[in-house]
């Protein structure tokens, strides 16, 4: 126990005094502490302080020293007193022992010992050391103690060389348990009965091709025999027979003299020694790496590969002169790709890398060589096939490209997976027919340049171009596309992009004109204009990232329509920038790191979508520059300059958004005018200025509405008004603002149901410029009882629920509940709150009905989210009775059905949520009638007679509603007496028109009674002979057409039923067919069957009216005589 009450020190002296014209001395850094005990009782002073820095003769004193360091290591700490610095706290161990070291001592024993001391003071009653031999099970020796009390020790008897010992140590007082290493025994203390290696290897580069190596002798040199060297060119070498250099040496120093120039060697020395007949070897550290330089030699060193291959054997590296001095010479490389030459002249070369079949790369031009030279890896490109003009078929491999090539209208060209195709100039790639590149994860299709000097540039070959005539089916998957001018270039062609790489571009990543392309899942990256630019074009744009672009992201021209879905937009001069009536959907993106604008506008009109984004970190979020009004819904706006800018006509809907962290939220600039924008339903938090900020110029107003926003935390003022316009600022709440809640210096028409509240600077800064009695609380507000002006404006505590930071909910018994406009409901049918989140009052927020039946109406509603909710209650009341609702019952689930109502009475229902102390507000109503639909029509049966000399007849007929379910039809009378419809043969006939539910069908049934009065080919009924129709032949027998396939067959079957139908006889005719198999009933008789049908459904893509008296869809084939009850069945 260390009982410290008095005052240990080692602080640092002060410095001197300067005396004239000299500074003063510096003070000393404090020393170093260090205690350990079981227990310290500190009541007094550790100081270890630096000293105070001298006074000069001038003004400014020397500097003070720095402080030392204090570690105390215990078990338990009492301090009353004052430790300065503040000390580290070290491991208390109760057992003390210094670790065995290595020895050569065979004879022993190895004495452990140890220091065990308890927490509390009490005895130590047992103490143990565990040990083991190589690693063999543990044998346990009992420690003794020494007459002190607190030193205890063991022996390890003697061992043979090459003896490997692990140990740990145990103590208790029979209470508690100590050991050593504390995690004993899964950590142990170790130490070897070895032999001594030599140590201080050094070697030293004679510049001659040798090597002198020296080292000193072991410290012991028992049962010494001799050094042996081992040698190797790989850093960290196990020594072995691979790398012995020279054995058997006596002698403390050897000369290597097999070095060869320009290698980079590593040593190690070894001890041998003879234990009676057991040979023991015991070995230096490696030395450091030495790199030999031969100063009467010149080597050149490298690697040369063959791309795509594993032997790299036989390249030929010629040395081409290009100085007086340089000598041609030339070697080859070994399987590895390595050369190496110790026999070239001095001087200035060009290297050339050869082999048949592969790009000679000019690479390494007018080098100098007059020293050893590492070359480095280079690679020989495979040239493949070479390839020009037209191209198509199948490419796996390699290709060249050396000149423009396309593929032709109607040929098509397949490139597959790991294919890579180089074009060695500023050459084309004219798609005309069908291109697919069939790249796959890990193994894409890679078109590129292929540059002599193998440095690739951008604009080093043209891109790919698809024209008009390219089929729409082509696509890029897993292809990247690199150093071209554009690298997909789109004009009236829609290929599909999936998981490419289109990169480092001198103008486009890609250009769509007139195109309705597909790109999805791609990096574009590296253009040196743009990334995407689109001229009337309408591609989808899925999970792309656009990246680095010099100058745009992406570009919208002349009416662009553009999709983006779930895409990444950075780094770029600008990220999408919509022009000219383009129409831009953007949901779920992320813009990040603009210079300028996330998104920039200009004369979009009424276009444009943008929800559901984050935009972070860029100049502006969005500037709506001129007569630009998207809609700007749902977005996150952080860390922008501004999150919105205005300029010019910009109506936008900006709604629902959070402006979170920007300079400022949204500002009109100095020369913004004619902006009617709606700002509603977002969030203006902790921006570093204004949250709203208007301070235009111009003559001209911007007249913007401000309505249910929550503006908070914000370093300047929450709406900044400096510019005249027609301001309508209701149910905002603008609270804990930097500056003022309103800071305004113009005229404002209209500010009411807003909350301002603890803002820094106060609520508004000019009440002259507001309506009268704005701010004069005279009033309350009946829906929430708050005291309010007479605009219903309050000052109150919004009471915020605030679990973060952005989280702006009220809280029950904020005033901000049913504060706001009358005339506006919340989702749960209450009066409007104040700020962007309503309260949530409980009840569902919608009731529909479901069904109704006798004396029943059925309802759903949505459920409530929240957890409290014990169940729902459900009312009624007669539709516009002034009585109150009646409770009809409760459920704990979101449907029921109301019962016991009267019959075609129209009923209010509405529901409340009830909760342990109080029942939610009523849920919107929804109003129906009980009772079961009936339908009443006179007559009973009603037959249309066409005469033959007329084309139609128009007569009316009657609908009748009283209120109720039922609907009662008259009809006219005038030919009810005639039960058949005549047809003259000439031109009569009657046209249903197609019908969805006429085609299709998997069966079908017609139906009719007929009364012929004419011979020959006649069709009376049906859809047309492609889908379905009944006819009587030349033969006056029945037949039947039925279609089946597709468009392009235009198939369909003909059966001759053989029954012979007389004319001027009625006769009811049914053909069924369903399956393979065709049926013909004659007056209710089976006459004729067929098994052969074709058994698919009726096609349904011809759309043929369904005709009476003529073939369907047709002006053919008509019908004379009478029909009457024509039907048809699924």
């Amino acid at each position: 126990m260390i009982d410290c009450s008095g005052i240990i020190e080692s602080n640092g002296g002060n410095g001197g005094n300067g005396t004239t014209y000299c500074g003063g001395g510096g003070g000393a850094s404090g020393g170093s502490v260090y205690l350990e005990a079981v227990s310290v009782d500190l009541s007094n002073i550790i100081s270890s302080s630096g000293g105070i820095g001298g006074m000069p003769y001038y003004s400014n004193p020397a500097g003070d020293g720095g402080d030392g360091r204090i570690r105390l290591n215990y078990s338990t700490f009492a301090n009353t007193g004052e430790v300065s610095p503040d000390p580290f706290s070290g491991q208390f161990y109760n057992i003390i022992h210094t670790q065995l070291l290595n020895t050569n001592d065979l004879s022993g024993p190895y004495e452990i010992s140890a220091l065990i001391v308890d927490n509390e003071g009490d005895p130590i009653t047992e103490a143990k050391l565990f040990y083991r031999i190589n690693g063999g099970a543990f044998n346990e020796v009992d420690m003794t103690e020494s007459k002190s009390g607190q030193g205890f020790s063991a022996n390890i008897p003697g061992q043979s060389i090459n003896t490997s010992i692990d140990y740990y140590l145990t103590a208790t007082d029979g209470t508690d348990n100590y050991s050593l290493p504390l995690a004993a025994p899964a950590e142990l203390f170790a130490f070897e009965i070895t032999a001594y290696p030599p140590y201080g290897v050094t070697q030293t580069d004679n510049h001659d091709g040798t090597v002198d190596i020296n080292w000193f002798e072991p410290v012991d040199l028992a049962n010494f025999v001799d050094y042996t060297i081992y040698r190797s060119e790989q850093d960290g070498f196990t020594p072995g027979t691979f790398n012995l250099l020279v054995e058997n040496i006596a002698d403390t120093s050897y000369v290597d003299a097999t070095v060869v120039d320009f290698h980079t060697y590593y040593y190690v020395v070894s001890a041998n020694y003879d234990y009676t007949g057991t040979l023991v070897e015991s070995f230096s550290g490696q030395t450091a790496g030495l790199l030999v330089d031969n100063v009467s030699q010149t080597t050149v060193i490298g690697y040369a590969f063959l791309e795509d291959r594993n032997n790299h054997a036989n390249i030929k590296v010629s040395f081409v002169p290009e100085s007086p001095s340089a000598v041609a010479d030339s070697i080859y490389t070994n399987a590895l790709g390595y050369f190496e030459t110790h026999d070239l002249f001095p001087g200035v070369y060009s290297i050339r890398f050869s082999k048949p079949g592969f790009q000679t790369p000019i690479i390494m031009e007018g080098m100098s060589i007059v020293e050893d030279t590492d070359l480095g890896e280079s690679t020989l490109f495979d040239m493949g096939t070479e390839v020009s003009g037209d191209v198509s078929g199948t490419w796996d491999g390699f290709y060249s490209v050396s000149g423009d090539i396309t593929v032709p209208d109607g040929d098509s060209l397949i490139i597959e997976a790991g294919t890579v195709v180089r074009f060695l100039g500023y050459y084309n790639f004219f798609v005309y027919g069908y291109l697919a590149c069939n790249g796959a994860e890990g193994d894409t299709v890679l078109i590129t340049s292929g540059p002599v000097n193998q440095i690739q540039a951008q604009n080093q070959w043209k891109g790919i171009d698809f024209y008009n005539s390219s089929d729409d089916n082509s696509y890029l998957h897993y292809t990247t596309v690199e150093y071209a001018y554009d690298g997909i270039y789109l004009e009236w062609a829609s290929p599909a992009i999936e998981n490419c790489l289109v990169q480092q571009h001198s103008r486009y990543g890609a250009y769509l004109h007139q195109s309705e392309a597909s790109m999805s899942f791609s990096l574009i990256q590296y253009c040196n204009d743009r990334g995407i630019n689109l001229n009337y074009a309408s591609p989808l744009i899925d999970n792309c990232q656009v990246m680095n672009c010099t100058n745009h992201g992406v570009t919208l021209n002349n009416y662009s329509n553009p999709t983006f879905l779930s895409c990444s937009i950075g780094h770029c001069n600008y990220g999408i920038v919509a022009y000219s009536n383009s129409d831009p959907t953007v949901d779920g993106c992320t813009i990040s790191n603009i210079t300028n604008d996330g998104i920039y506008f200009s004369t979009i009109w009424n276009r444009g979508l943008v929800t559901n984004n984050t935009l972070i970190n860029n100049g502006n979020g969005i500037y709506l520059y001129y007569q630009s009004a998207p809609e700007i819904r749902g977005n996150l706006f952080i860390q922008n300059n501004y999150g919105i800018e205005y300029y010019y006509e910009c109506d936008a809907l900006v709604t629902e958004n959070n402006f979170i962290n920007n300079s400022y939220g949204i500002v009109f600039n100095t020369s913004s005018h004619y902006c009617e924008t709606e700002i509603s339903h977002n969030i203006f938090a902790y921006n570093v200025n204004d949250g709203i900020h208007k301070n235009n110029h111009s003559s001209v107003a911007d007249n913007p509405t401000i309505v249910y926003n929550t503006i908070f935390g914000n370093g300047g003022d929450g709406i900044d008004i400096r510019q005249s316009g027609t301001e309508i600022i209701t149910n905002n709440n603008i609270t804990d603002n930097g500056g003022w809640g309103i800071n305004v210096s113009v005229a404002i028409e209209t500010f009411e149901n807003n909350n301002i509240y603890s803002n820094a600077a106060g609520a508004i800064s000019d009440l002259g410029y507001m309506p009268s009695e704005t701010w004069n609380f005279v009033s309350f507000n009946p829906n929430n009882n708050a005291d309010c002006d007479i605009y219903r404006n309050i000052n109150e505590d919004p009471m915020y629920v605030l679990s973060d930071t952005l989280d702006f909910n009220l809280q029950f018994g904020s005033k901000c509940i049913d504060g706001g406009s009358e005339g506006v409901s919340d989702p749960d049918g209450s009066v409007s709150d104040i700020g962007k989140f309503p309260f949530e009052h409980g009840n569902p927020h919608q009731v529909v009905v479901t069904g109704f039946g006798n004396q029943t109406v059925s309802l759903e509603w949505d459920e409530v989210a929240n957890d409290s909710l014990v169940e729902y209650n459900i009312y009624f009341k007669i539709s516009g009775a002034e009585d109150d609702y009646s409770l009809f019952g409760s459920t704990a689930d979101t449907a029921i059905d109301v019962t016991g109502l009267t019959n075609n009475v129209l009923y209010d229902f509405t529901v409340t949520g009830s909760y342990p102390n109080y029942e939610s507000g009523y849920a919107p109503k929804v109003s129906e009638r009980p009772g079961m639909p009936q339908l009443a029509y006179d007559p009973g049966s009603y037959s249309l007679i066409i005469p033959a000399a007329e084309d139609s007849i128009v007569e009316d007929f009657t609908l009748t509603n009283n209120g109720s379910r039922n609907l009662n039809v008259t009809f006219p009378r005038g030919n009810s007496e005639s039960g058949n419809a005549y047809f003259d043969g000439s031109g009569d006939y009657v046209a249903y028109g197609h019908h969805d539910h006429l085609d299709g069908m998997d069966a079908l049934t017609l139906e009719c009674w007929l009364y012929r009065e004419n011979n020959g080919h006649f069709e009376f009924m049906g859809k047309n002979h492609r889908n379905y129709q009944f006819y009587i032949e030349s033969n006056n027998y029945v037949y039947f057409y039925k279609g089946y396939g597709n468009p392009q067959s235009n198939s369909y079957q003909s059966w001759n039923t053989s029954y012979y139908i007389n004319a001027n006889q009625w006769y009811h005719l049914a053909m069924t067919w369903e399956g393979s198999t065709m049926k013909l009933y004659v007056n209710g008789e089976h006459v004729w069957t067929a098994s052969d049908a074709q058994s698919g459904p009726i096609p349904n893509f011809y759309q043929y009216s369904f005709d009476l008296g003529r073939r369907g869809g047709e002006n053919s084939y008509y019908f004379k005589g009478k029909m009457a009850e024509a039907r048809v069945w699924n």
